[in-house]
């Protein structure tokens, strides 16, 4: 069907599609981001020294897998070029929607010093690779996602290990660094298990549990920070790192709301569809109809505070970075709109309403 017409002008059978659509969410729109964005892995990336050392890290991180867990290696790079739409696991870390840990610690050196150690930032990596498959499989698990992650467990081993070891290479023992780590670690972690307690989580939730999923990926910039003597910095940079972690979560929940509606997950923005649809009114009705635009809205209002503590670390990338995401999000729904028109045209035919559609 093409979602840029009415869908009641193309016929019964086009009509019946829509409205399957419309209370199936794992069909179209912006919920189909994964698979859609499976396709364009390679457009857009990170390249040059940066890309260079991802792939490197994790041909390493498969190095060790099999060496480490052979019967366990095959099935983790299966796994972990699905998650990158089939194609080489590094395509992952460096989508242009990726959460640039990779990128942060970079950017942090190169402000600091004007140059970069391209041994110890392709450590880092290779240390945060790992660190994000342990989290994306415990956060799997902790989602009730047991088919997908739950075989995975043996493997965990491997990758904490992978992933803090190098920082007993890099401080010595007792260093201050070491007491960092573990608190943002514990944080993370105690993040994800009470993000996965919550029932319908509210704004408050979202931003002060849901949000601090991600400051595991601040180890590898506090590392930087420790060892260039710079931590008189990291308050600049933590602010914008927090920032940027609400923003970028906040656009996964609403760009994958039809996978999450298929699976009843609930995000901060189901429900908050839930809360504020209409009587008779679907929550997926309620975000295709008006909550999209108006949570983007809300998005791009939170722009102009990144952009103030993105200018703050003196670097020019983190700059960059946010007005380069915020466009991507923008374009994507701009060419979804169409099909969200259509649906949520369906949906009010459905509860037995009428509706312009998202204008």
């Amino acid at each position: 069907m093409r979602f840029a017409d009415d869908p009641a002008s193309d016929g019964p059978a086009n009509l019946a599609f829509a409205l399957q659509a419309a209370r199936d969410p794992t069909l179209v729109g912006l919920g189909a981001r994964r698979r859609e964005t499976s396709a364009h892995y390679g457009r857009g990336m990170v390249e040059g020294p940066v890309g260079q050392m991802v792939s490197e890290a994790v041909v390493r991180l498969e190095a060790d897998l099999e060496a480490l867990s052979p019967f366990m290696a095959v099935r983790a790079r299966a796994w972990m070029r699905r998650l990158a739409g089939d194609r080489d696991p590094a395509a992952y870390f460096t989508h242009p929607r990726a959460f640039p840990f990779i990128l942060l610690p970079w950017w942090f050196e190169r402000a600091a010093r004007g140059s970069i150690d391209r041994e110890l930032q392709g450590t880092l990596a290779a240390s945060s690779i790992s660190g994000y498959y342990f989290i994306r499989i415990l956060d799997g698990i902790m989602d009730g996602h047991v088919g997908q992650e739950l075989e995975f467990v043996p493997i965990l081993g491997v990758l904490h290990e992978r992933f803090q070891s190098p920082y007993f290479s890099l401080f010595p023992d007792r260093h201050p660094f070491h007491d960092r780590f573990a608190a943002t670690w514990s944080a993370c972690l105690d993040a994800t298990a009470q993000d996965a307690a919550l029932g319908a989580p509210t704004l408050d939730d979202f931003v002060t549990v849901s949000a601090r999923k991600v400051l595991a990926a601040s180890i590898p910039l506090q590392a930087v920070a420790w060892l260039l003597g710079r931590q008189d910095q990291l308050a600049d940079w933590m602010a914008f790192f927090d920032l940027l972690g609400r923003w970028h979560l906040m656009e996964e929940d609403l760009l994958d709301f039809n996978e999450d509606a298929g699976r009843q997950a609930r995000t901060f923005v189901l429900c908050l569809a839930e809360r504020r649809r209409r009587p008779g009114q679907s929550p997926v009705g309620w975000l295709l109809e008006s909550g999209i635009d108006e949570i983007a809205a809300t998005m791009a209002g939170r722009m102009a505070e990144l952009a103030e503590c993105a200018a703050v670390p003196s670097a020019p990338e983190p700059a960059a970075y946010i007005v380069q995401r915020n466009e991507r999000l923008q374009r994507e729904i701009d060419a979804t709109r169409p099909a969200m028109q259509a649906l949520a045209r369906v949906d009010a035919a459905l509860s037995g309403r009428s509706s312009g559609g998202v204008q």
